[in-house]
């Protein structure tokens, strides 16, 4: 079975795969989900592996979530995403590991039009800057929204998403950013 992706969506030629936690959709004979769960059912893969696990943490094989992880020096109070050695801040070493929550807010965006090498999602596409409630900035790429509805400060959801990985077709779970919807802001 070939498996495409397309930005946030997966397609994979198949029957229609029934499932009461997800809905998958069927369109002729594609499933076109962004689901993982409907990824996994389809294909029997399993997309518990993050593509950089000093950032991300997947926390669940079956419906994989995951948080994005970094360090806060106990000294100053600064957190930062990703693997540190010091602070940024004051250059302590006394760094604890933190996870960070999956809400954002948009600092900063912009459109690439000129992808870096080996770029596997579609072009153009808007890098965004989020701002997390921990302090730290977390540059990807944006999602499932058009250009002309993004507004500086909206609030972002942590979206994870498979790709294709490496020449051996394997799969690694990414972390994108998507609108959050109303009801995951509670």
């Amino acid at each position: 079975m070939t498996i495409h992706f397309y930005n946030s969506l997966v397609s994979a030629t198949s029957t229609t795969v029934r499932s009461k936690p997800t809905i998958c959709k069927s369109i002729g004979q594609s499933i076109i989900t962004n689901s993982i769960r409907c990824y996994t059912m389809v294909t029997g893969e399993s997309m518990s592996s993050s593509i950089d696990d000093t950032r991300l943490i997947i926390s669940d094989a079956e419906e994989p979530t995951g948080s994005l992880v970094g360090v806060k020096c106990e000294d100053c109070n600064v957190a930062v995403f990703g693997p540190a050695k010091f602070c940024q801040s004051c250059t302590s070493d006394n760094l604890i590991d933190i996870t960070f929550g999956s809400l954002g807010s948009l600092y900063s965006y912009t459109e690439v039009k000129v992808p870096p090498h080996g770029w596997p999602g579609e072009v153009p596409y808007i890098l965004a800057e989020v701002a997390l409630p921990e302090g730290p900035h977390v540059l990807a790429e944006l999602i499932d929204i058009h250009h002309g509805d993004i507004q500086i400060g909206m609030a972002l959801k942590l979206a994870l998403l498979p790709v294709e990985y490496g020449t051996t077709g394997s799969t690694k779970i990414v972390y994108k950013w998507r609108p959050a919807q109303p009801s995951e802001l509670s």
